[in-house]
């Protein structure tokens, strides 16, 4: 059920009804979901101070990100969204204006739900708000004095506000600082090394790579968010419009 609901809009017809005969199970079949291009514009919010230079490696002949060139803070966020609530997700999606990567189905369905019941009383007690429709990251904790969420937590500057934060010390993990890191189109991570940038310019004319410097702020990283769940090739795909623009 949680696979059909990211992707269908027909959950139980698509989980509980037999499409074989006789005796064979139920199975769930579940529609693909889209690959769209999404791009990210600058980000005019005036408060989104947070931000971090990334440099990006473009062939404007194959109009393909080759890879980025980053220091911590980039490895930080993409790594981030690994621990980053379904909740989360769609209230982020629908805060920025973009469409969810979840679709319209069942997932989406239940978050609209929460909050039509939360506005009517029929959810009593606790935090429904934080803990269903913004939930925090304490869930994931290792300490029991964090299984309810802090409201005057201040969030760490490395999920640049995108993930509600436990306030809890030695619970996120943490990277070495001082090194440089090279993420792949695909999202591919490694440590930068002459291996790890070589391969990319295997065969490769010079002429056509265009180097730029893109500034991430939260703008960039919930269209990264939304990219990553439903594209193989998230960088092309997110940043194609300002390197094609900076190329020219």
């Amino acid at each position: 059920m949680l696979k059909a609901s990211l992707s269908s809009d027909t959950i139980f017809t698509d989980v509980f009804l037999p499409t074989g005969t006789g005796g064979q199970d139920a199975r769930a079949t579940v529609k693909p979901s889209m690959n769209q291009k999404i791009v990210a514009t600058p980000s005019e919010d005036p408060g989104a101070s947070s931000e971090f230079k990334t440099k990006f490696f473009y062939d404007a002949k194959e109009k393909k990100v080759m890879y980025a060139e980053c220091k911590h803070d980039f490895v930080d966020l993409l790594l981030g969204f690994l621990a980053y609530p379904l909740g989360c997700v769609i209230k982020n999606m629908n805060d920025s204006g973009f469409a969810s990567p979840l679709g319209t189905g069942g997932m989406a369905n239940l978050y609209a739900s929460v909050v039509e019941l939360d506005a009517a009383g029929f959810i009593a007690g606790g935090y429904p708000a934080e803990t269903l429709l913004d939930p925090p990251l304490s869930p994931f904790c290792r300490h029991p004095d964090c299984s309810t969420p802090k409201r005057d937590a201040v969030e760490p500057k490395n999920f640049m506000g995108l993930v509600s934060y436990s306030s809890c010390v030695g619970c996120c993990y943490e990277l070495v600082e001082d090194r440089k890191y090279v993420v792949d189109d695909d999202l591919l991570m490694h440590q930068a090394s002459a291996m790890s940038v070589a391969k990319h310019w295997r065969g490769r004319d010079k002429a056509n790579v265009v180097e730029m410097d893109i500034n991430i702020t939260k703008q960039e990283a919930v269209v990264l968010l939304r990219a990553m769940l439903t594209s193989k090739t998230p960088l092309t795909d997110v940043f194609i419009g300002r390197l094609e623009e900076h190329s020219t």
